[in-house]
């Protein structure tokens, strides 16, 4: 679940918290004697201030430290894929249970108005209630089920059907056909966790985000472009493109969903050194990215693509890049949110004017810095 959808269902736990907090004193006391039902409304308080605070969390996230953001989503998941079995179990074994009032509500006290007693001496609803508690129990079943399980499951929907192979497995084509050879960027064994220094070695977990289908590619027919407002418009094949100079750094990667995942060893081509290779005309002011997937452009200045830690990325902690994370190659700008790290990067432009990028479309702002 990502951050828009973890916010969304926190506010809806924040509605029913808050449309319950009346009743919460006068229910637990009708089911003082009832530990079954107890036990099951504590399970739900747990669910919704679980979903509230995380939920807080992940709409605060840039003004707390990356760390929570990532804590608060663990927590949302988990939560989520306990809570809603539970939920739906819960309601399905209780549905009996709701069409019969004598089971869902206690005698009366000594002394209480025959009144306000129904046949066999149950109390009956309180005729001035703006919401009964049946009432209050369906909607909350409504909404929490509607908000739980629709966007986790068209997402996993997606990811089933979107994902050839597993994260982290061995094999598949990418890993078949792309760097056979050992990388040759000086301490790269080191940067990766291999030698003295032990330096890199993400932590944390990339997830999968993507707005097609995962493209595939083949190393036999992948090529890299950069043209446009440049002196020597260049073609790369994925040999050729190998064998351009690269370079290492550690940086952490932050998602504006709210995860990030800290110490990644990237190793790839600077941008500013490929932007010399081609040789920049005057006029070109921007930089334009293209992903492999046919859809994705996104956009830097030149004064932004010139940073040193921007790279075409090829390595990541020593491996081939996987293709669910942007492989063969992706771009790299550790100061902006990801979404700027455009995946499966297979062409540069040089422009003169500004472009809108595929999220900044919809809204998101252009300059992601982190």
């Amino acid at each position: 679940m990502d951050q828009a959808v973890a916010y969304r269902v926190g506010v809806v736990s924040g509605i029913l918290l808050v449309m319950y907090a009346p009743l919460m004193r006068r229910h637990w006391k009708q089911i003082r004697n009832r530990p079954s039902q107890k036990r099951n409304l504590s399970v739900m308080l747990i669910l919704l201030v679980g979903w509230l605070l995380s939920g807080i969390v992940l709409w605060q996230f840039r003004h707390l430290p990356p760390r929570w953001a990532n804590n608060a989503l663990v927590v949302h998941d988990l939560l989520t894929w306990v809570g809603m079995p539970y939920i739906l179990f819960h309601s399905i074994t209780r549905i009996q249970w709701m069409r019969r009032p004598e089971r869902r509500t206690i005698r009366a006290e000594a002394g209480e108005s025959a009144e306000a007693l129904q046949p066999g001496g149950y109390r009956s609803p309180t005729p001035a209630q703006w919401v009964t508690r049946r009432q209050f129990l369906k909607w909350s079943f409504g909404v929490a089920m509607a908000v739980a399980t629709v966007p986790p499951f068209f997402v996993g929907l997606a990811r089933c059907r979107d994902s050839e192979e597993l994260p982290g497995r061995n094999g598949g084509r990418h890993e078949r056909y792309f760097i056979r050879r050992q990388s040759h960027a000086s301490g790269t064994r080191a940067a990766a966790g291999f030698g003295a220094g032990n330096r890199g070695g993400a932590e944390g977990r990339f997830r999968v985000y993507t707005v097609t289908r995962l493209p595939s590619f083949d190393s036999q027919t992948w090529t890299f472009t950069l043209d446009g407002l440049v002196d020597r418009p260049a073609v790369w094949s994925w040999e050729r493109f190998l064998a351009i100079a690269r370079k290492v750094q550690v940086s952490d990667f932050h998602c504006v969903t709210g995860w990030s995942v800290y110490r990644n060893t990237w190793e790839g081509i600077p941008l500013s050194e490929l932007l010399k290779l081609a040789g920049v005309n005057p006029k070109a002011k921007y930089v334009k990215f293209y992903s492999g997937d046919g859809e994705y452009t996104d956009a830097l200045s030149l004064e932004q693509a010139n940073m040193d830690d921007v790279m075409v990325a090829i390595l990541h902690d020593g491996k081939p890049i996987h293709r669910d994370y942007g492989g063969p190659a992706r771009l790299i700008v550790p100061k902006m949110y990801a979404y700027k790290s455009v995946k499966w990067l297979n062409r540069i432009e040089l422009v003169d004017k500004p472009h809108t990028g595929y999220w900044e479309e919809r809204g998101y702002d252009n300059d992601a810095w982190v």
